[in-house]
Protein backbone atom coordinates (compact mmCIF):
# COMPACT_ATOMS: atom_id res chain seq x y z
CA UNK A 1 0.00 0.00 0.00
CA UNK A 2 1.71 3.66 -1.44
CA UNK A 3 2.21 5.99 1.29
CA UNK A 4 0.90 8.58 -0.36
CA UNK A 5 -2.28 7.39 0.02
CA UNK A 6 -1.83 7.15 4.11
CA UNK A 7 -0.63 10.59 4.55
CA UNK A 8 -3.08 12.82 2.11
CA UNK A 9 -6.06 10.70 2.07
CA UNK A 10 -7.01 10.75 5.38
CA UNK A 11 -9.40 12.01 8.27
CA UNK A 12 -9.82 12.06 11.90
CA UNK A 13 -11.67 9.54 13.83
CA UNK A 14 -11.96 8.91 17.36
CA UNK A 15 -8.40 7.53 18.27
CA UNK A 16 -6.80 6.97 15.02
CA UNK A 17 -6.51 8.87 11.66
CA UNK A 18 -9.00 7.67 9.01
CA UNK A 19 -8.07 6.26 5.93
CA UNK A 20 -10.36 6.95 2.58
CA UNK A 21 -10.90 3.65 1.10
CA UNK A 22 -10.76 4.54 -2.62
CA UNK A 23 -9.87 3.19 -6.19
CA UNK A 24 -6.33 4.33 -6.32
CA UNK A 25 -5.94 2.22 -2.80
CA UNK A 26 -7.54 -1.11 -3.68
CA UNK A 27 -5.96 -1.03 -7.30
CA UNK A 28 -2.95 -0.75 -5.08
CA UNK A 29 -3.14 -3.86 -3.65
CA UNK A 30 -5.61 -5.37 -6.22
CA UNK A 31 -4.21 -9.21 -6.36
CA UNK A 32 -2.71 -10.31 -10.19
CA UNK A 33 -4.73 -13.94 -11.27
CA UNK A 34 -1.78 -15.86 -12.55
CA UNK A 35 -2.05 -17.54 -16.06
CA UNK A 36 -0.17 -20.95 -15.15
CA UNK A 37 -2.69 -21.11 -11.71
CA UNK A 38 -4.74 -24.36 -11.45
CA UNK A 39 -7.97 -24.54 -8.92
CA UNK A 40 -5.90 -25.21 -5.54
CA UNK A 41 -4.08 -21.97 -6.33
CA UNK A 42 -7.08 -20.40 -5.20
CA UNK A 43 -8.10 -22.35 -2.23
CA UNK A 44 -10.65 -24.50 -1.27
CA UNK A 45 -13.67 -22.48 0.57
CA UNK A 46 -16.74 -23.97 2.77
CA UNK A 47 -19.53 -21.83 3.49
CA UNK A 48 -21.63 -23.25 6.47
CA UNK A 49 -25.87 -22.04 6.59
CA UNK A 50 -28.97 -22.07 4.91
CA UNK A 51 -32.38 -23.16 6.36
CA UNK A 52 -35.54 -23.82 5.12
CA UNK A 53 -36.77 -20.53 5.49
CA UNK A 54 -33.69 -18.64 4.53
CA UNK A 55 -31.41 -20.79 1.99
CA UNK A 56 -31.53 -17.81 -0.72
CA UNK A 57 -28.89 -16.29 1.75
CA UNK A 58 -26.20 -18.75 0.87
CA UNK A 59 -27.34 -18.89 -2.69
CA UNK A 60 -26.25 -15.36 -2.94
CA UNK A 61 -22.96 -15.42 -0.86
CA UNK A 62 -22.51 -18.42 -2.80
CA UNK A 63 -22.80 -17.06 -6.03
CA UNK A 64 -20.80 -14.08 -5.32
CA UNK A 65 -18.22 -16.31 -3.64
CA UNK A 66 -17.67 -18.30 -7.68
CA UNK A 67 -17.78 -14.86 -9.25
CA UNK A 68 -14.91 -13.66 -7.01
CA UNK A 69 -12.33 -16.22 -7.82
CA UNK A 70 -12.74 -18.78 -5.76
CA UNK A 71 -10.91 -22.18 -6.74
CA UNK A 72 -13.49 -25.06 -5.65
CA UNK A 73 -16.49 -23.98 -3.41
CA UNK A 74 -18.62 -26.42 -1.32
CA UNK A 75 -21.36 -25.60 0.67
CA UNK A 76 -22.69 -27.28 4.41
CA UNK A 77 -26.49 -27.24 4.09
CA UNK A 78 -29.15 -28.52 6.28
CA UNK A 79 -30.94 -31.88 4.77
CA UNK A 80 -34.07 -29.02 4.67
CA UNK A 81 -32.48 -27.90 1.78
CA UNK A 82 -30.53 -30.61 -0.02
CA UNK A 83 -32.90 -31.11 -2.16
CA UNK A 84 -33.60 -27.11 -3.55
CA UNK A 85 -29.89 -26.99 -3.73
CA UNK A 86 -28.92 -29.80 -5.79
CA UNK A 87 -31.59 -28.58 -8.44
CA UNK A 88 -30.67 -25.44 -8.42
CA UNK A 89 -26.56 -25.52 -7.83
CA UNK A 90 -24.03 -26.53 -9.44
CA UNK A 91 -21.47 -26.30 -6.46
CA UNK A 92 -20.39 -29.60 -4.55
CA UNK A 93 -23.36 -30.16 -1.73
CA UNK A 94 -22.78 -31.59 1.85
CA UNK A 95 -25.84 -31.88 4.21
CA UNK A 96 -26.38 -32.29 7.63
CA UNK A 97 -29.55 -33.48 9.81
CA UNK A 98 -32.44 -30.47 9.98
CA UNK A 99 -34.71 -30.23 13.07
CA UNK A 100 -38.45 -30.11 12.11
CA UNK A 101 -38.27 -25.88 11.61
CA UNK A 102 -35.71 -26.65 8.82
CA UNK A 103 -32.75 -25.26 10.49
CA UNK A 104 -28.78 -27.15 10.45
CA UNK A 105 -29.03 -29.24 14.26
CA UNK A 106 -25.23 -29.75 15.37
CA UNK A 107 -23.16 -32.98 14.62
CA UNK A 108 -19.33 -32.86 15.36
CA UNK A 109 -18.58 -34.24 12.03
CA UNK A 110 -18.83 -30.59 10.95
CA UNK A 111 -15.91 -29.90 12.36
CA UNK A 112 -14.08 -32.59 11.03
CA UNK A 113 -15.08 -31.94 7.21
CA UNK A 114 -14.27 -28.08 7.91
CA UNK A 115 -10.68 -29.38 8.59
CA UNK A 116 -10.50 -30.09 4.71
CA UNK A 117 -10.90 -26.34 3.81
CA UNK A 118 -8.58 -23.43 3.81
CA UNK A 119 -11.59 -20.58 4.06
CA UNK A 120 -14.92 -20.95 5.55
CA UNK A 121 -17.67 -18.68 5.38
CA UNK A 122 -20.63 -19.32 8.65
CA UNK A 123 -23.68 -17.54 9.18
CA UNK A 124 -25.77 -17.00 5.82
CA UNK A 125 -29.05 -17.73 6.33
CA UNK A 126 -28.34 -20.45 9.30
CA UNK A 127 -30.75 -19.44 11.90
CA UNK A 128 -30.13 -17.87 15.83
CA UNK A 129 -30.32 -20.99 17.14
CA UNK A 130 -28.35 -22.99 19.98
CA UNK A 131 -27.33 -25.46 16.77
CA UNK A 132 -25.43 -22.27 15.40
CA UNK A 133 -23.66 -21.15 18.37
CA UNK A 134 -22.38 -24.72 18.62
CA UNK A 135 -21.32 -25.24 15.29
CA UNK A 136 -19.67 -21.43 15.47
CA UNK A 137 -17.48 -22.71 18.45
CA UNK A 138 -16.32 -25.70 16.75
CA UNK A 139 -15.10 -23.93 13.37
CA UNK A 140 -13.64 -20.85 15.41
CA UNK A 141 -11.57 -23.45 17.30
CA UNK A 142 -9.91 -24.36 13.98
CA UNK A 143 -6.39 -22.20 12.42
CA UNK A 144 -8.77 -21.30 9.78
CA UNK A 145 -9.58 -18.17 7.87
CA UNK A 146 -13.17 -18.12 9.01
CA UNK A 147 -15.94 -14.98 7.44
CA UNK A 148 -18.57 -14.74 10.12
CA UNK A 149 -21.57 -13.15 8.94
CA UNK A 150 -25.07 -12.88 9.79
CA UNK A 151 -26.65 -15.17 12.12
CA UNK A 152 -23.11 -16.27 13.57
CA UNK A 153 -22.61 -12.92 14.41
CA UNK A 154 -25.71 -13.14 16.77
CA UNK A 155 -23.52 -15.97 19.04
CA UNK A 156 -20.15 -14.61 18.28
CA UNK A 157 -19.37 -12.70 21.98
CA UNK A 158 -20.00 -15.89 23.70
CA UNK A 159 -17.27 -17.61 21.67
CA UNK A 160 -14.38 -17.71 23.95
CA UNK A 161 -11.74 -19.88 22.34
CA UNK A 162 -11.37 -18.67 18.89
CA UNK A 163 -7.71 -19.94 16.97
CA UNK A 164 -9.00 -18.80 14.10
CA UNK A 165 -8.32 -15.58 12.11
CA UNK A 166 -11.63 -13.72 11.51
CA UNK A 167 -13.06 -11.53 9.38
CA UNK A 168 -16.04 -10.08 10.89
CA UNK A 169 -19.08 -8.48 8.79
CA UNK A 170 -21.55 -6.78 11.22
CA UNK A 171 -23.96 -4.01 10.21
CA UNK A 172 -24.57 -1.52 13.30
CA UNK A 173 -27.38 -3.32 15.10
CA UNK A 174 -25.17 -6.59 14.51
CA UNK A 175 -22.08 -5.01 16.18
CA UNK A 176 -24.39 -4.33 19.46
CA UNK A 177 -24.43 -8.32 19.36
CA UNK A 178 -20.50 -8.44 19.83
CA UNK A 179 -20.78 -5.66 22.39
CA UNK A 180 -23.55 -6.67 24.32
CA UNK A 181 -24.87 -2.84 23.89
CA UNK A 182 -27.79 -0.93 21.42
CA UNK A 183 -25.92 1.03 19.26
CA UNK A 184 -28.11 3.52 17.44
CA UNK A 185 -25.39 4.63 14.42
CA UNK A 186 -22.28 4.53 12.85
CA UNK A 187 -20.94 8.17 15.04
CA UNK A 188 -21.74 5.96 18.35
CA UNK A 189 -20.26 2.74 17.17
CA UNK A 190 -16.64 3.85 16.34
CA UNK A 191 -16.63 5.04 19.85
CA UNK A 192 -17.05 1.37 21.17
CA UNK A 193 -14.98 0.43 18.31
CA UNK A 194 -12.04 1.71 20.03
CA UNK A 195 -12.34 -0.03 22.83
CA UNK A 196 -13.41 -3.17 21.00
CA UNK A 197 -10.27 -5.79 21.40
CA UNK A 198 -9.88 -7.47 17.19
CA UNK A 199 -6.41 -8.83 18.48
CA UNK A 200 -5.28 -10.08 14.65
CA UNK A 201 -8.97 -10.05 13.48
CA UNK A 202 -10.43 -7.91 10.72
CA UNK A 203 -14.09 -6.05 11.36
CA UNK A 204 -16.09 -4.92 8.46
CA UNK A 205 -18.82 -2.18 10.24
CA UNK A 206 -21.42 -1.72 7.79
CA UNK A 207 -23.82 1.15 6.98
CA UNK A 208 -24.24 4.06 4.51
CA UNK A 209 -20.47 4.76 5.46
CA UNK A 210 -18.26 1.54 5.65
CA UNK A 211 -15.76 1.23 8.41
CA UNK A 212 -12.45 -1.57 7.92
CA UNK A 213 -10.79 -1.78 11.41
CA UNK A 214 -8.16 -3.74 12.38
CA UNK A 215 -6.64 -3.36 16.03
CA UNK A 216 -4.21 0.06 15.22
CA UNK A 217 -6.21 0.99 11.72
CA UNK A 218 -9.18 2.36 10.44
CA UNK A 219 -10.39 2.38 6.60
CA UNK A 220 -13.81 4.50 5.55
CA UNK A 221 -15.50 3.94 2.35
CA UNK A 222 -17.45 6.71 2.33
CA UNK A 223 -19.43 7.11 -1.28
CA UNK A 224 -22.97 5.48 -0.24
CA UNK A 225 -25.72 4.36 -2.29
CA UNK A 226 -29.38 3.42 -1.58
CA UNK A 227 -29.05 0.98 -4.37
CA UNK A 228 -27.37 -1.73 -1.35
CA UNK A 229 -30.19 -1.24 0.57
CA UNK A 230 -31.86 -4.21 0.01
CA UNK A 231 -32.03 -7.75 1.71
CA UNK A 232 -29.14 -9.87 0.19
CA UNK A 233 -26.67 -7.20 -0.30
CA UNK A 234 -24.70 -8.33 2.67
CA UNK A 235 -24.88 -12.04 1.43
CA UNK A 236 -23.13 -10.54 -1.72
CA UNK A 237 -20.22 -8.85 0.38
CA UNK A 238 -19.80 -11.96 2.16
CA UNK A 239 -19.47 -14.03 -1.06
CA UNK A 240 -16.75 -11.41 -2.23
CA UNK A 241 -15.14 -11.71 0.52
CA UNK A 242 -14.80 -15.21 0.36
CA UNK A 243 -13.56 -14.84 -3.24
CA UNK A 244 -10.67 -12.13 -2.59
CA UNK A 245 -9.21 -14.05 0.13
CA UNK A 246 -9.53 -17.19 -1.52
CA UNK A 247 -6.38 -15.53 -3.81
CA UNK A 248 -3.88 -16.16 -1.07
CA UNK A 249 -4.23 -12.40 0.01
CA UNK A 250 -4.22 -10.94 3.78
CA UNK A 251 -7.51 -10.80 5.71
CA UNK A 252 -6.96 -6.64 5.59
CA UNK A 253 -6.55 -6.59 1.96
CA UNK A 254 -9.31 -8.85 1.23
CA UNK A 255 -11.70 -6.98 3.47
CA UNK A 256 -10.71 -3.42 1.62
CA UNK A 257 -10.94 -5.38 -1.40
CA UNK A 258 -14.85 -6.72 -1.19
CA UNK A 259 -16.06 -3.87 0.58
CA UNK A 260 -14.59 -1.27 -2.41
CA UNK A 261 -16.02 -3.93 -5.11
CA UNK A 262 -19.12 -4.53 -3.07
CA UNK A 263 -19.92 -0.77 -2.96
CA UNK A 264 -18.84 -0.14 -7.21
CA UNK A 265 -21.87 -2.72 -8.02
CA UNK A 266 -24.57 -0.08 -6.68
CA UNK A 267 -22.46 2.52 -8.75
CA UNK A 268 -22.62 0.73 -11.60
CA UNK A 269 -25.81 -0.52 -11.69
CA UNK A 270 -27.80 1.92 -14.47
CA UNK A 271 -31.54 1.15 -13.19
CA UNK A 272 -33.29 2.93 -10.74
CA UNK A 273 -32.40 1.76 -6.90
CA UNK A 274 -36.15 0.49 -6.43
CA UNK A 275 -35.98 -2.16 -9.20
CA UNK A 276 -32.36 -3.69 -8.63
CA UNK A 277 -32.16 -7.83 -7.08
CA UNK A 278 -29.18 -9.26 -5.89
CA UNK A 279 -28.20 -11.28 -9.04
CA UNK A 280 -28.80 -8.01 -10.78
CA UNK A 281 -25.38 -6.60 -8.65
CA UNK A 282 -23.72 -10.01 -8.79
CA UNK A 283 -24.11 -9.49 -12.60
CA UNK A 284 -21.59 -6.83 -12.39
CA UNK A 285 -18.38 -8.04 -10.33
CA UNK A 286 -16.76 -8.67 -13.87
CA UNK A 287 -17.30 -4.95 -14.87
CA UNK A 288 -15.93 -3.99 -11.27
CA UNK A 289 -12.87 -6.39 -11.43
CA UNK A 290 -12.05 -5.41 -14.93
CA UNK A 291 -11.87 -1.52 -13.77
CA UNK A 292 -9.44 -2.55 -10.79
CA UNK A 293 -7.56 -4.44 -13.72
Amino acid sequence: MKKSNMKVKTQKSYNMDMIKIDEGLIKDIFPKRDDQAHKGTYHKVLMIGGSKRMHGALEIASKAAYHSGVGTLTLLIPSSIYLIEALKSDLMLIDVKSDEDGFMTYDPKIKEIAKNYDIIAIGNGMGRNEATYMILKDILSLKKKVIVDADALFHLSKVKDIRAQMIMTPHIKEFGYLISKDVKDLDEAQKYLDDYDLKDHVLVLKSSKTIVATKDERYILDTPTSTLAKGGSGDILCGIISGILAQGISLKKAALIATYVHNRLGHLYNKDPLYVIPDELISLLDKAYQELR
